[in-house]
């Protein structure tokens, strides 16, 4: 958990939930939203892929909602394909500023901006 933030909601990604998939407020009361994805289990690579561009077009939507909410992804540390993806869109971040969640196995969060 990122330390000083509140969840205020999360939604049920193994249920396919439609929304936000983590909404939080900051210490400076900001808004945080954050689109979640997972370890892929069939076609890994395929799937990461699209998962990938689902998070990134989540992002795009949660923009037009609100241009001062804080924008993320949450994604698991580690998987190549995520890794590999996330090295490709330093053009995106000076555009749409995002950070990204990376989630190790025990639950610690690396932070790229």
């Amino acid at each position: 958990m990122l330390k000083g933030y509140s969840i205020q909601s999360a939604a049920n990604t193994k249920a396919h939930s439609k929304g936000k998939d983590i909404i939080a407020i900051n210490p400076a009361k900001q808004k945080l939203w954050i689109s979640v994805k997972g370890y892929p289990e069939k076609s890994q690579n395929a799937q990461a892929r699209h998962w990938f561009s689902s998070a990134i077009f989540d992002l795009l939507l949660y923009r037009n909602e609100s241009s001062s909410a804080i924008l993320a992804l949450g994604i698991p540390d580690g998987f190549t394909t995520y890794l590999n993806l996330a090295a490709r869109m330093d053009w995106l971040f000076k555009v749409l500023p995002f950070k990204i969640y990376w989630v190790d196995k025990n639950g610690h969060i690396r932070v790229q901006k």
